[in-house]
């Protein structure tokens, strides 16, 4: 089965796992960004998911920040969904570039914006393995 989250609810998603699984409070910020990539560096779009905490090392407070790669938000959200019975199958990000033609006449041009609208996963329902003495 399919489900949609929005940037706020992944936001939440991500949050909730560093909090579960690594006892650490952390703050979750995803960005987007219009960029060249690729081996031919064509008009894109790069999002960035990072998360920041604060922490105290000799009276000094400091925040420190982590970026995640698309793989370790897969890895991550496999294990808070197993939590919860169901095993994450595929994680689409939903981000991209929208274009909107601006201006009039000759100074009409074409811009591009960034988007990031959240994520969809692909989750099965994990079976219960009910075990009798003549075995499965």
């Amino acid at each position: 089965m399919e489900i949609n989250y929005t940037k706020e609810e992944t936001i939440k998603l991500i949050e909730e796992y560093y909090r579960r699984f690594e006892e650490r409070e952390v703050k979750a910020s995803i960005t987007v960004k219009k960029d060249l990539v690729g081996i031919y560096e064509e008009e894109g779009c790069v999002t960035t998911i990072c998360v920041s905490e604060d922490i105290e090392i000799a009276g000094m407070k400091k925040t420190i920040k982590e970026t995640i790669t698309e793989a370790e938000l897969k890895k991550k959200f496999k294990a808070l969904f197993s939590g919860y019975s169901f095993d994450l199958k595929s994680l689409t990000m939903n981000s991209g570039l929208n274009s909107r033609l601006e201006g009039y006449g000759m100074g009409e041009h074409e811009v591009k914006n960034a988007y990031f609208r959240g994520i969809t996963i692909n989750v099965d329902k994990k079976k219960e393995h009910v075990y009798t003495m003549m075995g499965r």
